[in-house]
């Protein structure tokens, strides 16, 4: 509940901004400190009396405007205080946003801290309160639920230092109560979300070799980020036997797992059903809260004021690999560490309260800060901590929900880090098979595909997608952005004309796949040395490649290093491993891959230094995944210690080994008594 200290320190905050800003502001003054006093009052009944009804009104403006809108009613607000309380003179609109941008600021920032120490928990209360309330009778939900978090690109021993070093308490504490173990698992290929998460939700992967691929039948690109893409991709692999199909509820994600529920996930958000509509509504009504609405846009605006320091600090500093960091990155950075992971966190509490059996949610801020700042450097342990705090507020709604769950956090794949490719070596991968190739072969314009954008682009589409005035006002505003029912806020360059090349060179991360156009069916290695002479030698020999494999006519899939080739059919080797120092598990992955109908005529995958642990993207990320080598494949799982590890019929090796085991879980292999006995210790303790 808000306490007195609450609201006297806030005041007490609010009146110094107030006093600072006459200070510095020319066209604001105060008469004293009584109209200091009497102006926050009057702020703070116009911000909960008025304020959200016009946020209500607002709302599609608001979107389209990226909250700038927001901004604006904001100021204006100031200006009707400074209109009642003649004490408290603003002068213009400009000069009231400022003010208003400052209080809420400071406000947020001062609740959040040591000073107070309870803002973000006061939040998550009155959050899992208000559900609570509307929840159906624990007596109605006897069988327990199961709630999956991802941390999106967060290794397992990324994960254990920031464990170790104090960063994440709610994870520690689990750990060191002995109620959790925390496990690492291998994720074979290709090391990148859209894969694991079919494999982790459906139980297979089946023809998703990379985030981006060609598609020689439809001779057409196809990116893991653009929702018909990923409706396309999972379509031969849903089954309706998804780890969600029984009463789940999938909630920012890229697969679905057969859920009933959904929402803000990519391979759905193609679909016009009517599962598609409602939950739009349980956006627009995260969004209608002034106070949700205010408190996203204030993190946000402070997320992008940390974003250009942190970018400033690694140039300062010379810190090393670095990429460039220019927008609109701060603004992608600013939605997925703090306006994603809260929605995210609101809408699955909301569906714990109503009593859904298993849910699966993505926490991707970590992903998004280590692909651009380094998977361990303090930009991305913060968000880690950030992270930490979200789980902390599931965990606790658990505990006033109406049916028991478990809280289950994994990822699904980590990052390797490195300089990029073309830091090393001044070339791209494409750059190098242009270089390896005749003129008339010249490869396709490389695509790079920003999935920070794409999520703005389904946070958009999904809001549109309500039964609504509001929306239909979103619908029409964004009428020339908008194909197939789906928006998208980039110019995307037509398919007919991305595609008319002999040759595309898809990167993803530090695996690289090659495709030949003008043949239906895969290349074969004698086919590709006699066509294009030179190819594949280069390829191999070049100092930034650890291998390149092909299918031989003869003898099936081949790796081919520097020194010797490796026979995936046979296991036979000539001359020294290529594979040797990427881990037991490659030669086992790479044949499992090797088959898919939509695989590479060639495939590339960067150097690793097993000494430093480093790899060379082929995309200018800090931070990437997608092929092997190193920390990328090396994800990890926290569970309940009394929850059976072993899977059924395998290691935890691969995504679809995870699927077994959280099915198992899932169906009844909870005991009850014990978990019953858990909840005690829990309730004791709290």
């Amino acid at each position: 509940m808000i306490t007195a200290k609450h609201l006297t320190v806030n005041l007490a905050v609010s009146v110094l901004v107030l006093w600072l800003c006459d200070v510095i502001l020319p066209d604001f003054k105060l008469r004293s400190v009584f109209s200091a006093v009497v102006g926050v009052v009057i702020l703070s009944i116009l911000n909960s009396a008025v304020r959200p009804i016009i946020v209500r009104l607002t709302l599609p403006l608001t979107v389209l405007t990226f909250g700038g809108l927001a901004i604006i009613l904001n100021g204006v607000l100031v200006l009707v205080a400074s209109w009642i309380d003649p004490g408290f003179q603003v002068a213009n609109l400009f000069t009231a946003i400022v003010i208003s941008f400052v209080l809420a600021a400071a406000n947020l920032l001062v609740s959040s801290s040591i000073l107070m120490g309870a803002d973000e928990q006061l939040h998550e209360y009155q959050v899992i309160k208000r559900f609570a309330r509307k929840s159906p009778s624990p007596e109605q939900l006897t069988t327990p639920g199961l709630i999956l978090i991802e941390i999106d690109g967060l290794s397992e021993p990324v994960l254990r230092q920031a464990i170790e070093d104090g960063h994440l308490p709610t994870l520690g504490a689990w750990l060191e109560s002995g109620e959790y173990r925390l496990v690492r698992w291998d994720t074979g290929l290709p090391a990148q979300t859209s894969a694991m998460q079919a494999g982790i939700l459906h139980g297979s992967h089946h023809n998703i070799p990379a985030f981006r691929f060609y598609d020689k039948k439809k001779q057409r690109l196809l990116v893991s980020g653009h929702p018909p893409d990923a409706a396309e991709m999972l379509k031969g692999i849903a089954n309706g036997r998804g780890l969600l199909c029984k009463g789940g509820f999938s909630v920012n994600n890229w697969a679905h797992g057969d859920a009933p529920d959904v929402v803000l996930t990519m391979s759905t958000l193609a679909s016009q059903v009517r599962v598609a509509v409602s939950q739009s509504e349980d956006l627009f009504g995260y969004f209608a809260n002034a106070y949700n609405l205010q408190r996203g846009l204030i993190k946000m605006a402070i997320e992008v004021v940390v974003e250009i320091w942190e970018a400033w600090q690694q140039r300062r500093r010379n810190v090393l690999p670095r990429v460039e960091r220019r927008f609109p990155y701060p603004l992608i950075r600013a939605l997925t560490t703090a306006l994603l992971p809260d929605l995210s966190c609101y809408l699955l509490i909301q569906k714990m309260f109503e009593g859904i059996e298993v849910a699966y949610s993505t926490l991707v801020s970590y992903d998004e800060v280590a692909h651009h700042s380094g998977i361990d450097r303090p930009d991305a342990i913060r968000v880690l901590h950030q992270i930490d705090g979200q789980i902390r507020w599931v965990s606790k709604a658990c505990e006033l929900a109406p049916r028991r769950y478990d809280v289950v956090v994994l990822s699904d794949h980590g990052q390797s880090q490195g300089a990029t490719f073309r830091q090393r070596y001044g070339i791209t991968l494409h750059d190098l098979v242009t270089s390896l190739l005749s003129a008339e072969y010249a490869p396709a314009p490389a695509t790079h595909h920003d999935e920070g954008i794409e999520r703005i682009n389904v946070l958009v589409s999904q809001l549109a997608r309500a039964e609504r005035n509001r929306a239909r006002i979103l619908r029409r505003a964004l009428r020339s952005r908008t194909s197939d029912g789906l928006i998208d806020l980039r110019r995307r360059p037509k398919a007919d004309a991305r595609n008319r090349h002999r040759t595309v060179v898809c990167a993803s991360g530090n695996l690289g796949l090659i495709y030949f156009t003008e043949w239906p069916e895969r290349l074969t290695l004698e086919a590709i040395e006699s066509r294009f002479p030179g190819l594949v030698r280069g390829l191999v020999e070049h100092p930034g490649i650890g291998f390149v494999m092909a299918w031989s006519e003869s003898r099936g899939p081949v790796v081919l290093g520097k020194c010797g080739a490796h026979y995936l059919q046979d296991g036979s080797l000539e001359g020294t491993d290529p594979l040797a120092p990427f881990g037991p598990n490659a030669a086992r992955h790479l044949q499992e891959v090797s088959v898919y109908p939509c695989q590479g005529d060639l495939v590339v995958n960067s150097l690793y230094d097993p000494v430093t642990g480093e790899v060379a993207a082929f995309e200018e990320l800090v931070g990437s995944h997608g092929g092997l080598g190193g920390l990328q494949n090396q994800p990890f799982l926290l569970f309940p210690a009394r929850f059976d590890l072993s899977d059924p019929s395998s290691e935890l090796i691969g995504a679809p080994a995870i699927y077994r085991m959280f099915q198992t879980w899932r169906d009844g292999s909870l005991d009850h008594e014990s978990h019953e006995t858990t909840r005690k210790v829990r309730e004791t303790r709290c």
